[in-house]
């Protein structure tokens, strides 16, 4: 990063409306800055410091990890969904048990609770 007083040839643009144009001059007032561009300068630069030193985490890394417990309550709601159209193809009439039972495996599947 360029260090205070270094040559710079290059300006970014930011719009702010006046509430954030209020709010970012305090901002920058109370960290010691007279100018909002070098609060935020400073501001944006500090940010991607902390990145270097610790960059985030890969999403592909994350996606098994995240995606596992998701697929299984998928496929145990479908499992549900399937046995619940059969129940309703063949006619049957459900209980109140019946019903109460269902509510369980849905709950059980998307990891809640039953109230009972």
């Amino acid at each position: 990063m360029a260090k205070s007083g270094a040559h710079r040839e290059h300006v970014v643009s930011v719009r702010l409306d006046d509430a954030e144009r209020r709010a970012w001059e305090s901002e920058s007032r109370q960290d010691g800055y007279g100018q909002i561009a070098r609060w935020a300068r400073e501001l944006v630069n500090r940010q991607i410091e902390a990145r270097k030193d610790n960059p985030p985490a890969d999403p592909r890394q994350l996606e098994p990890q995240l995606l596992k417990p998701l697929r299984e309550h998928t496929k145990a709601l479908n499992r549900i969904g399937r046995l619940l159209a059969e129940l309703v193809a063949s006619g049957q009439v459900l209980t109140e048990a019946d019903l109460r039972r269902i509510e369980r495996a849905v709950l059980a599947a998307e990891g809640g609770e039953t109230a009972d």
